[in-house]
């Protein structure tokens, strides 16, 4: 769960570790010595960390971890001719890291760490472009998300509907708990996992973004329910963003009206899209049509 890491290395398990590019150069994955044989997994150039003593170099710190770390980077940078501009990527804690890249500057006087904007940072540019086994890979994790929403579609329709919940064959109440616990079964039984969770949130927490729904809710009949599914691959890796309003057994003269105007809101702007056009333009066009429509918006 690195994506910047693993966009070099694939998915591996690395409790910790380095990957240094060079310039003009193949890149070196630094790995602890129990973890030899995944590194050596990824067909790239491999230096055991073990090889620069981080018990000496503790020892030489007082026990200051963060000096000690950098003093083994400042070692790696001399070995490997490390100087200049540098730019860093990865999965950090940010307090430690800020010690500990205050401190290499220190240590290593010849290096410059390169502030990026996230937007246009050379990784994230690089990363934009996918080749064709990338795209192959983000189609099967399309696939496994659908397939697991249309799991949940099956499984949601064997309930009865009574009292406006849903109910098992046992007679007892259908959670949202139990519904997402499901998917992360379906999930992992097609090779994939969910770090990020599931959004199902229903009735009121459906018009709260980004409520995950309460787990001991029942699930109701004849309300929204938000149901929003963001599986990656097992292990880390590309992920499948997919998103969908459901209301089971029915839908309500209100759901419908205010479906209904998204909808038509959306039939109105959606053509007037041009390209370098500011996107605010078409929020206010949607805003004024929501107002108009007895709506409250952002522009309130």
């Amino acid at each position: 769960h690195n994506p910047s890491l693993c966009y070099f290395t694939g998915t591996i398990n690395l409790t910790h570790g380095y990957l240094l590019k060079r310039r003009d150069q193949t890149p070196v994955l630094f790995h602890g010595s129990m973890e030899r044989e995944e590194a050596a997994g990824t067909g790239m150039e491999t230096k055991n960390l073990d090889d620069y003593d981080y018990a000496a170099l503790l020892e030489q710190a007082g026990g200051d971890r963060n000096l000690a770390s950098a003093l083994r980077m400042a070692r790696i940078f001399q070995d490997f001719g490390v100087q200049g501009r540098l730019a860093l990527y990865g999965s950090y804690e940010v307090g430690p890291a800020y010690g500990l890249f205050r401190r290499l500057e220190q240590e290593v006087p010849g290096i410059e760490i390169v502030p990026e904007q996230s937007s246009s940072a050379a990784l994230v540019r690089t990363r934009a472009t996918k080749d064709t086994e990338e795209v192959d890979r983000i189609r099967q994790m399309g696939k496994t998300t659908t397939a697991v929403a249309a799991d949940v579609a099956g499984y949601l329709t064997s309930h009865q509907a009574k009292d406006g919940m849903l109910f098992n064959r046992e007679g007892e109440v259908l959670t949202i708990g139990e519904v997402k616990r499901r998917i992360n079964l379906w999930l992992a039984m097609r090779g994939a996992e969910n770090p990020h969770g599931t959004i199902f949130a229903a009735g009121r927490d459906a018009g709260i973004p980004h409520s995950a729904g309460q787990d001991d809710q029942p699930v109701p009949v004849g309300k929204a329910i938000i149901f929003d599914l963001f599986p990656c691959e097992a292990g880390g890796g590309y992920f499948y963003d997919f998103t969908r309003t459901w209301s089971l057994g029915y839908a309500s003269e209100e759901l419908q009206s205010l479906h209904q105007d998204v909808l038509e809101t959306y039939q109105a702007v959606f053509p007037k899209l041009q390209a370098n056009s500011p996107c605010r333009d078409y929020q206010i066009m949607a805003c004024e049509r929501f107002q108009a429509g007895g709506h409250p918006t952002v522009m309130e």
